[in-house]
């Protein structure tokens, strides 16, 4: 036994230190991890400085149209207007054209020809020398229309011979034009193609009211973005992109990469596939998909300030991502930016440089800690004896723990406070066992933890109200995948349905097989307890519904789920043996919401709930009336509703608009219905099924109506049906 302590002394020491070992090399893995975030977000703020002092004086210049736009003779964009936008252009060379669109009579732009920038002007001849051009198309804009271009050198005055065409053009169908046709303020575009440039722009737009109106548009290039990315000089070690969240290409180091031509000929932004960048796409996928992370630094003072990409969870961490064989590491931080609040800047490095003097730092750390190991083992061998005989003892306790012999009591005693301090916990895990065999829901295991009082047989009537959820085709789904698929299948749904289901204040009452059975106010007093359930249950559908598109992404069979809704009374409490208990509700009430469960089924829908939930509910969540029905083993009818979303609150649970006409709809069918109509019963359900095919409740009445046409119900109909399905 001695040698066997001493064995596990130094195990456990070894452990120790191996923790030790690990946390410094996670401890200095994180820093380094974290000094690098914090090294790209600062990239991320001097872009955003770039991006801001690009917009900042071509947004002010659009903010200046009123004054621009016309001269005070009248005329549009006249020649001081123009002269003054021609200098304000040589200051700021990021601002590629300024124009005045004039209702439906001319469009005037001036293009900022700036020096060793290649420009296609297409089929127009521009003379050398030429520093600004003035475009003039005069004459209605929907249909083709004189268009004159003059050629002004670097003192603003024209030379050569102008340049006529006609020319069919409409700004008014441009969206940068569209923009600001019904407001007032300055409108930014998203970022698009320059075809002139071969580069990104965006466009600053202002409507003008004075003379006839008209729009006047500021176009600016980003490619500023691009040479600070060039500037970082990681070629050949990583990559580092600006992009939007659908994956648009705002800014390359190799700025001739961030436009492509389409197949129709025209230009347009590169998307991150197109820019023949695998580190860049393999950054974006792993970003997009949440790849697992390599460290957790959000709580480091080198990340303070960080601001990473959200696709997923939305935690600020570094992802990592393979490309072949080689380990990168990345991180995606949003700009926010004037141009789009969805913008990002990614930076992917070699994991290697990254991590560059942290294998050196754990190799010494190891050899300390041998050292450490062995001086311990002696120390260990010394006090071993002393301690072997209790520790021998309390190994034969755990033994008989373990066969469930727990009516002995526990009498081991030691000189030593920690096994003394060991031997009174067993004696209390002994204890905690026996209430735990007969009892298991945590507010009774907390009791006997803290009181030490076992469970009694009983319960109380309480009002309550019960959801049950059943698993569509889960036998098929059963015969489809293996049991092991199967079970971690159907436990992450039970954890997602659950999780709703608690937090909307909710008991598990039972899992039965691939159904829940959930009660409100059964332990705890809830006033609000049948809205808490309704919500719930629109919760959990709409997580069903997100648990279903991601099995669709891997090819995984779905899960659909069906929800029956009932309140009433029921007595909750402890059933069983004095052996073997378990803390349930039971009444009516549980028997009515399995079948209100079951009732889905015949009637295509999903939630089904009682009219004395509805009657609670009925002004916080959208429902339509269904059946008035009498259930398998009940004397009394009721009347069936379906749940189709709330009137307010959480918008993932709001009622559609197509919901709620589709409510108004059925409304008068329903009434018809009633009335014994049944000629127009159908003729309204066949145009409500035109618009909403599929209806399971349209189908179920059309049904019925034929039916009812031939065969009308005697005089004492009462609209009542009599259900088998339990």
């Amino acid at each position: 036994m001695a040698w066997s302590l001493i064995l596990a002394f130094a195990l456990i020491t070894l452990a120790v230190f191996s923790a030790i070992i690990y946390f410094n090399h996670y401890h200095n893995a994180a820093l380094t991890y974290g000094y690098t975030a914090k090294s790209i977000s600062d990239v991320a703020q001097r872009i955003k400085a770039r991006v801001d002092g690009t917009l900042r004086p071509a947004l002010a210049l659009a903010a200046d149209a009123e004054d621009l736009a016309w001269s005070a003779s009248g005329e549009p964009f006249g020649p001081d207007a123009r002269r003054y936008v021609a200098g304000f252009m040589e200051v700021n060379p990021q601002v590629s054209s300024v124009y005045f669109a004039v209702g439906n009579t001319d469009f005037i732009q001036i293009y900022n020809v700036v020096p060793g920038e290649t420009i296609d002007w297409g089929k127009v001849v521009v003379p050398a020398g030429t520093r600004f051009i003035v475009r003039h198309l005069r004459g209605p804009a929907d249909q083709a229309r004189d268009e004159t271009w003059t050629f002004l050198d670097a003192a603003k005055r024209p030379f050569g011979e102008p340049f006529h065409r006609m020319q069919r053009y409409d700004p008014r169908t441009r969206p940068w034009y569209k923009a600001v046709a019904k407001g007032d303020a300055v409108e930014l575009s998203m970022p698009y193609a320059f075809a002139t440039l071969n580069t990104v722009g965006i466009t600053a737009s202002k409507r003008v009211d004075g003379g006839v109106g008209g729009v006047f548009g500021v176009d600016m290039t980003l490619s500023g973005l691009s040479r600070v990315l060039e500037d970082l000089d990681i070629a050949g070690k990583g990559s580092a992109i600006a992009f939007t969240r659908d994956g648009m290409v705002i800014a390359h180091p190799d700025k001739r990469k961030i436009v492509v031509r389409g197949a129709d000929g025209t230009l347009r932004p590169a998307q991150v596939k197109d820019l023949d960048d695998p580190i860049a796409e393999a950054m974006f996928d792993a970003a997009r998909i949440g790849a697992r992370l390599v460290a957790r630094v959000q709580s480091m003072d080198a990340f303070i300030g960080a601001k990473p990409l959200a696709f997923l969870d939305g935690e600020p961490d570094l992802i990592s991502f393979d490309v072949g064989e080689t380990p990168f590491v990345s991180h995606i931080v949003r700009l926010d930016t004037q141009i789009s609040t969805d913008a990002f800047l990614g930076i992917a490095l070699l994991r290697a440089e990254v991590l560059k003097g942290v294998a050196g730092l754990t190799v010494n750390s190891l050899a300390l800690s041998l050292l450490f190991l062995l001086g311990g083992t002696l120390l260990i061998v010394l006090v071993a004896r002393n301690m072997a005989r209790p520790i021998a003892d309390l190994a034969r306790e755990t033994d008989i723990i373990r066969r469930l012999e727990l009516d002995a009591p526990l009498t081991i005693r030691s000189r030593v406070a920690e096994v003394q301090d060991l031997a009174a916990a067993i004696g209390t895990l002994k204890t905690t066992l026996q209430g735990l065999g007969r009892y298991i829901p945590r507010g009774v295991v907390h009791n006997l933890i803290k009181e030490g009082k076992l469970p009694e047989l009983g319960g109380q009537s309480r009002q309550v109200t019960v959801m049950f959820t059943d698993a569509v085709g889960f036998t098929k789904l059963g015969e489809l995948m293996n049991p092991q698929d199967l079970m971690r299948k159907l436990s992450s749904y039970f954890e997602v349905l659950s999780a709703e289901v608690l937090a909307e204040g909710g008991n598990i009452d039972k899992y039965i097989g691939d159904a829940v059975m959930a009660v409100w106010n059964g332990v705890e007093d809830d006033p609000e307890h049948t809205i808490r359930a309704c919500r719930a249950a629109l919760k959990c559908a709409a997580e069903n519904d997100r648990l279903n598109e991601m099995w669709r992404s891997y090819k995984w069979p779905e899960i659909h789920t069906r929800f029956g809704l009932h309140q009433g009374e029921a007595v909750v409490g402890n059933v069983g043996s004095r052996t073997r208990m378990d803390h349930t509700t039971i009444g009516a009430c549980v028997n009515t919401a399995s079948r209100l469960e079951g009732l889905n089924k015949a009637y295509g829908t999903r939630i089904l709930i009682s009219d004395v939930v509805r009657d609670r509910v009925v002004d916080r969540f959208l429902t339509r009336p269904v059946d008035r029905v009498r259930p398998a083993g009940s004397t009394q009818p009721i009347m069936v509703y379906e749940l189709l979303g709330a009137l307010d609150g959480d918008a993932a649970i709001a009622a559609s608009p197509e919901a709620h006409r589709r409510c108004a709809r059925w409304a008068e069918i329903y009434d018809a219905y009633l009335a014994r109509d049944w000629t127009g019963v159908g003729s309204l359900i066949d145009a409500f099924l035109a618009d909403f095919p599929g209806d399971g409740v349209a189908l179920v009445y059309r049904e019925r109506a034929r039916r009812y046409a031939s065969a009308p119900p005697p005089d004492d109909w009462d609209g009542v049906e009599i259900s088998d399905r339990k």
